[in-house]
């Protein structure tokens, strides 16, 4: 049984014996309703994560049923299945795209990291992305709490499914496995990639390296792609270190079986360069977040309701120039990707 089954399941065994000889009684042959229940309480908490929706109708069957028997070979025979079979069968269910990624070959193409400076923010520009043809997004935000996370990251992971693109979280295992989605980017100060990888055995999982020597660790480890760079100068990440060039991506090309996502000062004047250095994914985030309208709405500005209105239409505005910008990106790599196969 993996790590995370031993975790959920901690949890709700610890709820099933503070509740059995109290409050998991028969009660005029009906079982307690949930505000009375411990463990339906605890079931409740880990389906707002996403995680037990798949068997949400059998609910009451499944956590209160062993907290409501007086025979305790029953109840222990009960969570051994609930432990074994039935946690890791969910948790595989909750990344229904986990597996189905290796045979469509999906780690290539632009690779679009959100930031919270774009306008409208991350779904905006995630939206953007998607309507110019990215294939992969990435919810990156160093400031937002878990509990503001989760919903963000519920929403971009079905907009980006919605388009038959990837969603991955950067950092966040926790948060990825909580929202389902299809993978996690690793840096070097988190989680190391062997644990993730026991953590997420079918997700995509990246990691960030600046040389070949990285590279090689990383793929050891279980890595699915690397993330290279930063290849160009970059103000986007005040921690990206110093450009490790063009000549430096073709050596984490050359030292790795692994995909390569090249990043750092990524545009549209140097995308093709990085596609010709071996690396078919490039990943870009001010490329995107920084397009602006060139003519925004602010004629109508007088009063609340005009005011309000001219944001709204300045937005509408500055997303349409973040998907033009995301359909520019594609259709270099796109031009660099028919010349290389003549």
């Amino acid at each position: 049984m993996s790590n995370q089954a031993r975790l959920l399941a901690s949890g709700l065994w610890q709820a099933d014996f503070s509740c059995r000889f109290e409050q998991g009684r028969l009660l005029k042959g009906r079982l307690l309703t949930r505000k009375e229940s411990i463990a339906s309480g605890a079931f409740s908490t880990l389906k707002s994560f996403e995680l037990l929706r798949p068997i949400e109708k059998t609910s009451s069957v499944i956590w209160v049923l062993p907290c409501c028997c007086h025979c305790p070979c029953v109840a222990g025979a009960w969570r051994s299945i609930l432990v074994c079979r039935i946690l890791p069968f969910v948790i595989s269910s909750s990344n229904h795209r986990a597996g189905d990624w290796r045979s469509s070959d999906p780690l290539r193409g632009l690779y679009v990291v959100t930031d919270e400076r774009a306008p409208g923010g991350h779904e905006a520009m995630a939206r953007a992305a998607l309507a110019g043809g990215a294939r992969i997004i990435q919810l990156r935000d160093k400031t937002l709490t878990l509990a503001q996370l989760l919903p963000l990251a519920c929403a971009l992971r079905e907009l980006a499914h919605r388009h038959g693109a990837l969603f991955l979280i950067n950092d966040r295992i926790d948060l990825a496995l909580a929202c389902g989605a299809d993978g996690v980017h690793l840096g070097p100060d988190d989680l190391p990639v062997h644990i993730a990888r026991r953590l997420m055995p079918q997700g995509i999982i990246g990691a960030s390296c600046g040389d070949e020597e990285e590279a090689r660790r990383a793929e050891d480890a279980g890595a699915d792609y690397i993330g290279a760079g930063a290849v160009f100068g970059t103000q986007t990440k005040a921690d990206a270190g110093a450009p490790i060039g063009l000549q430096g991506l073709r050596e984490i090309v050359r030292a790795t079986r692994l995909p390569v996502a090249s990043i750092g000062g990524i545009d549209q004047s140097n995308i093709q360069s990085v596609l010709q250095a071996g690396a078919p994914m490039a990943c870009v985030v001010s490329a995107i977040s920084a397009a602006r309208a060139t003519a925004p709405g602010d004629s109508a500005t007088s009063g609340s309701a005009n005011g309000d209105s001219a944001t709204s239409d300045s937005i509408k505005s500055d997303e349409a120039a973040m998907t033009q910008a995301a359909r520019d990106l594609v259709a270099a790599m796109s031009g660099q990707e028919e010349s290389s196969t003549r």
